[in-house]
């Protein structure tokens, strides 16, 4: 943990990565026999020695991975969109994406970044002469079709349970209500998507 610590601090980058063993991968072979020395070694500290399994080593990795991402999540100022509706990494959201299609897949990361079909997005590409919504209330926005959209309101309440949704409130949505309403909607049936 030290020496992680002290390599972190100067910048550098720590990657720890799984070699398979008694394979003649360079330095392997030193390491097996550095290993057997150290197991076959008395112990040194105080008594009784305990030693912790590799499932505990794996769950503090993890949780130290996840703690990272989350931190460096929260200190970005970039990915303004996203962020409105993901705080931090939501592990049942993640395993119900991954178990949809490609469409799915693209459609709701789309919706996530607000890149996917929305007016404003393409007018600043240059490929819509207006960002405003077909509605006339706001810009074509992943916010606006979400949580305000007039065209909408009937599917809102029916599948989200709201007329109008707060933004602050978008983040408690879940990525399978964020579906059922885009598929409610039928917005991106028709809808030209980059």
């Amino acid at each position: 943990k030290y020496l992680a610590r002290t390599l972190a601090q100067q910048n550098n980058m720590v990657t720890l990565q799984w070699i398979p063993g008694h394979q003649d991968l360079l330095g392997n072979p030193l390491s097996d026999t550095l290993a057997r020395r150290g197991s076959s070694s008395k112990f040194h500290g105080p008594l009784p020695s305990i030693g912790i399994p590799r499932s505990l080593c794996q769950e503090k990795i993890k949780k130290w991975a996840m703690d990272n991402l989350n931190n460096q999540w929260t200190m970005t100022d970039r990915y303004r969109q996203t962020k409105m509706l993901i705080s931090t990494h939501n592990k049942r959201n993640t395993t119900w994406l991954i178990s949809k299609g490609r469409k799915v897949v693209r459609t709701i990361i789309g919706v996530l970044t607000g890149h996917f079909g929305f007016k404003r997005t393409l007018h600043i590409m240059g490929l819509e002469d207006s960002p405003l919504c077909i509605c006339g209330e706001g810009e074509d926005t992943a916010e606006h079709f979400l949580c305000s959209c007039n065209r909408f309101i009937l599917a809102r309440q029916e599948t989200l349970g709201h007329y109008y949704i707060e933004r602050a409130s978008l983040r408690d949505l879940t990525w399978k209500q964020i579906k059922q309403f885009i598929d409610k909607t039928n917005k991106f049936n028709n809808d030209i998507h980059y």
